[in-house]
Formats: structure tokens, sequence, C-alpha cells
């Protein structure tokens, strides 16, 4: 983790996210450090598709996941539907903003179940998720200019 903290990509993450989202009125820089961070971790590729189910098969399609992120099936407690759906807002947005053409099919069901899953996180207000729940309802409120955020930080040609 620490390597990574001091990794040039970061570097290079936080000032395309900075001036991308500045030129569309979402400088926030508290929003902007968890989107860097976010690309920063999703730089390896094996934190896009983390999240696992009881048996230790990859959840790689939004319909397991938001199986996976609900308590009445199959969430074994409320701390796994938050992980679950904040994993699964990440994953939306950082996939609509950089890689459309992976959900072309799925954009707009994306965008409202991005913006859901974000809200679902945000709604864990409490320690220890407290510090983490303003930034993802931010990320719910305007999910889809936080996506063209991200669009912009493609055309700058740092995730393509």
């Amino acid at each position: 983790m620490d390597v990574e903290r001091h990794h040039p990509l970061r570097s290079a993450f936080e000032e395309a996210v900075h001036q991308s989202f500045a030129e569309i009125g979402l400088g926030d820089p508290t929003t902007e450090r968890y989107v860097a961070n976010l690309l920063m971790q999703f730089a390896h590729t094996d934190a896009i598709y983390r999240l696992k189910d009881a048996s230790g098969r990859r959840l790689d399609s939004i319909p397991a996941m938001l199986e996976e992120g609900d308590v009445r099936l199959k969430a074994t407690s409320f701390a796994r539907e938050r992980e679950v759906h904040k994993h699964l807002g990440d994953f939306l947005l950082f996939c609509s903003g950089l890689f459309p053409e992976l959900l072309k099919h799925e954009m707009v069901s994306a965008r409202h179940q991005g913006a859901e899953s974000y809200h679902i996180a945000a709604s864990f207000d409490h320690p220890p998720y407290d510090q983490e729940a303003p930034v993802l309802e931010r990320l719910a409120l305007d999910f889809e200019g936080y996506q063209l955020g991200l669009s912009r930080v493609r055309e700058r040609g740092l995730a393509a």
C-alpha cells in the first residue's frame, strides 16, 4: 500500500481527475481524491472483480453482484451489503466512465444502478463508515456528472 501511495501513476490520476472534474464544475477535493484512489486501486485488474461469493467464485456480472449485496438474498450482514454496493458503484462508475463499450447495451441501467448502489452504501453513515458516506452520496447524486468527468480522464489518455 505504501508503494501505491507514492507511485507516479497516482500523481497522474490525481491531476487528470482534478482537471477533468474542475472543467465540468465538480471540483471537490474529497471526491477527487476518492476517484483518483479508485483509479489507482482498479489499475490492478484483480481489484475490479475482487468480490467473491460464499463458495469463493468471482462475481463478474451486475446481477450476481446485486444478489450478493442484498441481505434478503445472499448478503450475510449489513456490512456485506454496504461493501458490495460500494464496490458496485465503483465498478459501474469506472466502467461507464472509462470503458463505456463494456456496458454499451446496459448504459442507462448502469447509470441508475451505479447511483442507487452509491446511495445504499452512503446510507451507512455511522462509524466506521461515516467519513466516507458524504462522498458516496455526492457520487450518487451526480453519478452522470462524475461519469462524464471520468470520460474526460479517458480523453486525456490516462485510462485508455
